[in-house]
């Protein structure tokens, strides 16, 4: 679900691009950049900027950053400091200068030194001592191994737009005003960029600590504001914080962009990086303590890493007082040019060692090199109170007022004064651009698959889904689809859905028709959690008998081009009401019952095992219940939920079960667990695994068994098999397992000229096991008349005792969107006698798109 999301975010970019053509500028001539360290890349405050020969010039501030304001245009900027070299620059045109970097006077020989640096000795050296000293210290350092704590965060999280100069430059020169464009302008940390906001938020919250090393965060009071209507602001809230994480230095890894990185002071840090001691710092800060500066980098150029410095008190606490790194020049990570994080840390009474500060600070481009390209910046900050070790009774005072009175009173002190930029009047301006709202329309439609009517918010009708409209199968030959459901601007309470498709071949109408009720008030959604509701459906359609067991969209447009064309299908009727409660903490159960009337067609036949007769159609009545657990949390964007990150446990279990006395020709039980999870395997990427089991206690005719899965279609899809044919293996116990390995990089990085490629590999394997007891099976049950005589090329893993193995190898991040799979068949391989028209496929590739950071 991360990769849509992020996928959802890069589309409404690209379509950005055409919204900020519209926006227009002020008539100031106004310069503004940043000031680093050539070899640091720290900020440089209080340098000189001026214009030489004349009055005009100011200095930079506390971060480095600067404004110029001038009358006429400016043709040159110089820059200035003690110990650096001055540095002149032309100017091409009003807005953005960048990134200015100062190359140090002093230093100059002694950066290409450490360039030129051989040979990096762990043993003997004090900075990896001094190092180890802190791993020595770590638990001593870290509040989480307190008993209790407690502090205040206030957060503000930004999303801009960068690269904007030009166009303002091109529209001031068409006399236009836009100055709500230069009210809410301001200068990135991460590489000095001008961006304008396109979501902001403030949020404070309380931070609770009560031991086992897990903090509650309460949140207490919130503002935010977003000019991108079609996603929430809630879901950017979400993202924002779910991709940049709280950092926490004293872990071995951190979570950022979805990809984990190791932590400078790692327990095995001395192995991942480097480390110098670089300067001593007397008195820092006027706090009468005196710091070391440790610089570290990654060991190896293609580790995931930081670079940068920490001040590390010389005495025996050897707490971190500061420190601040950035993404390494040579990183993989996709469409980020620069990442910055900076905090600062305090002693406290105990011992601790805790935040006062955060900011991570972070650009990015889909086109890393175009600089003229939009691209995205995202701040981070966050401002933390005294950290209190003593419980304390209402520490939180919940509040949802907008009084800026209540609001202040909660804010902790050391939070800046400049309060959150207002961008109201930016927010109309996009309102009002018809590229802006056809940009939210694309968006909305593409990735939920269905045309809103009536509005992006609050559409009153969905039309779709428009990517199964169009789909072709053996059966029926072309298919046609329009489908609608309705949508909260008619109700908030009562929906409704259906489709209507046709086949050319087969020359049948089939269609759905589904009501529901919601016992909550839905503000974007019917699927919007939790959800708690009741409801009802009719359906006659076709599919193939295997896919009532996967839960992949079956009859879109890509599934129709496939390396097997099944001519093995069957009609359905089906009737069925279902009562669905999501509990808050995750755990879900969902009540059934489901009569089905089913009807063998194309080239499939249901025939009596023993009488070899043709059974028309066959019914049953089925009573199922759903428990599961899935402790993440939910985003609602238009029709679709999504979860922000999956590195915790998804189990459900599955009881259904049919009796020949209520409307139904056989009885049976079904129980069904599944689970799925992801493992982080830092440095070395992750482990997706998802395993399920089942078995059915009755005898029962195969349509009734489980059938595996099958991907028979070029195109990537998950939790079913690859080169596994169409009802080649039924089984009434079985037990399956899927892991997929995502290396992100680890080992093509490693190699020269591949890795300028910034291809990613994984791999995976697939596996069934299970069997048709003796009960169910009708190849050696002869005589039963229970039972239907199997299709021909329908095998019985008990029969040979051995599992069904297939697995494969791949590439993803190619051109930063695309992924091929080579898949190869372990076992099954040769031709059964017994099978005759059973041929598999050793060897095959599969297509798909994958975008991630």
């Amino acid at each position: 679900m991360t990769n849509k999301i992020f996928s959802y975010i890069i589309l409404i970019l690209f379509c950005l691009i055409g919204f900020s053509s519209n926006l227009t500028a002020q008539s100031i001539y106004t310069y503004s950049g940043i000031v680093t360290d050539s070899t640091s890349a720290e900020s440089v405050p209080y340098a000189s900027v001026f214009v030489a020969g004349t009055t005009i010039g100011t200095t930079t501030d506390i971060e480095g950053r600067f404004t110029l304001k001038s009358e006429t245009p400016l043709q040159t900027i110089t820059f200035a400091f003690i110990g650096y070299k001055d540095k002149t620059i032309k100017i091409r045109h009003e807005g953005l200068v960048g990134n200015i970097r100062l190359v140090p006077d002093n230093m100059l020989q002694e950066v290409v030194v450490k360039r030129q640096r051989v040979h990096y000795r762990r043993k003997n050296n004090p900075a990896v001592t001094l190092v180890k000293r802190i791993l020595e210290k770590k638990d001593s350092l870290d509040p989480r191994n307190a008993d209790f704590f407690h502090n205040r965060c206030y957060t503000k999280q930004t999303l801009g737009m960068t690269n904007i100069d030009d166009m303002i430059e091109r529209r001031r020169a068409r006399g236009k005003d836009v100055s709500a464009l230069e009210s809410s302008a301001d200068t990135s940390e991460a590489t000095g960029a001008v961006y304008i906001p396109l979501f902001l938020e403030e949020q404070i919250s309380d931070n609770t600590h009560t031991g086992k090393r897990k903090v509650q965060n309460d949140v207490i009071a919130t503002k935010s504001t977003t000019i991108i209507e079609v996603i929430p602001e809630e879901a950017f809230s979400t993202l924002m914080a779910d991709a940049a994480q709280e950092i926490n230095i004293y872990d071995n890894d951190f979570r950022l962009l979805f990809t984990d990185f190791t932590s400078p002071i790692a327990k095995y840090g001395t192995a991942y990086y480097h480390y110098y001691i670089t300067d001593t710092i007397k008195n820092y800060n006027n706090e009468g303590r005196d710091y070391i500066k440790v610089n570290f980098a990654p060991a190896l150029k293609e580790n995931f890493g930081f670079v940068g410095h920490m001040l590390v008190a010389k005495d025996s606490s050897y707490g971190v007082r500061h420190i601040d790194m950035k993404l390494t020049e040579n990183s993989r990570i996709n469409f980020v040019q620069a990442m910055r994080i900076w905090q600062d840390f305090e002693e406290t009474e105990k011992g601790y060692w805790t935040l006062t500060n955060s900011t991570l600070a972070m650009e990015g481009n889909p086109l890393e090199s175009a600089q003229r390209i939009k691209g995205l910046f995202a701040k981070i900050e966050r401002y933390y109170s005294p950290t209190e070790f003593t419980k304390q009774e209402d520490i939180a005072t919940k509040s949802n007022s907008s009084s800026e009175d209540d609001w202040d009173s909660l804010l902790p002190d050391n939070v800046p004064e400049e309060a959150m930029k207002n961008i109201d009047s930016l927010k109309a301006k996009a309102y009002s651009n018809k590229m802006m709202r056809f940009a939210n329309f694309s968006a909305r439609t593409i990735l939920d698959g269905y045309i809103p009517v009536g509005g992006i918010k609050k559409p009153w009708l969905h039309i779709g889904p428009i990517f199964s409209i169009i789909s072709t199968n053996h059966l029926e030959g072309p298919r046609v689809l329009l489908g609608a459901q309705t949508g909260t601007g008619l109700s908030s309470r009562w929906f409704a859905a259906g489709y209507a498709a046709y086949g050319f071949r087969d020359e049948k109408l089939k269609y759905m028709g589904e009501a529901e009720y919601s016992f909550l008030d839905k503000e974007k959604s019917r699927f919007e959690f939790p959800r708690r509701s009741i409801r009802a459906s009719y359906t006659f359609d076709c599919d193939m008998p295997g896919n009532r067991f996967t839960r992949s969209r079956q009859g879109n447009l890509l599934g129709s081009f496939r390396w097997e064309n099944p001519n093995q299908f069957a009609y359905f009727r089906r009737s069925e009401i279902t009562h669905t409660y999501e509990f808050e903490n995750g755990i879900s159960y969902s009540l059934s019952v489901r009569h089905n009337t089913e009807e063998a067609a194309d080239e499939l036949e249901y025939r009596h095992n023993k009488t070899y007769e043709l059974v028309d159609k066959f019914k049953t009545t089925d009573f199922s219940v759903e428990i599961s657990f899935t402790p993440v949390e939910y985003h609602q964007i238009g029709l679709t939920r999504y979860t922000l990150t999956n590195q915790h446990p998804h189990i459900s279990l599955t009881f259904s079960g049919a009796s020949e006395k209520i409307w139904s020709d056989y009885s049976y039980n079904r129980v069904e667990l599944c689970y799925d999870q992801r493992f982080s395997l830092a440095p070395i990427g992750y482990l997706d695994v998802f395993a399920k089991g089942g078995k059915v206690f009755q005898k029962v005719p195969y349509p009734l068994l489980f059938m595996p899965a099958t991907n028979l279609s070029y195109f990537v899809s998950s939790e079913s098999f690859y080169l596994m044919s169409n009802m080649e293996f039924i089984n009434d116990q079985y037990c399956s397992l899927e892991l997929k390995h995502c290396l992100d990089g680890w080992l093509l990085s490693r190699i020269p000229l591949i890795n300028k490629l910034k291809l990613r590999e994984f791999w995976s394997f697939r596996m069934l096991y299970g069997g048709v007891s003796d009960e169910n099976n009708p190849r050696v049950n002869t005589n039963d008349e229970t039972l239907f005589i199997l299709p021909e090329n329908s095998r019985i893993l008990s029969d040979e005792k051995k599992p069904y193995m297939e697995a494969s190898i791949g590439l993803y991040n190619i051109l930063k969107i695309f992924q091929v799979e080579v898949v190869r068949r372990i076992t099954y391989l040769d031709f059964d006698e017994n099978y005759p028209n059973a041929h598999p496929n050793k060897w095959g590739i599969r297509f798909g798109t994958k975008i991630t950071f």
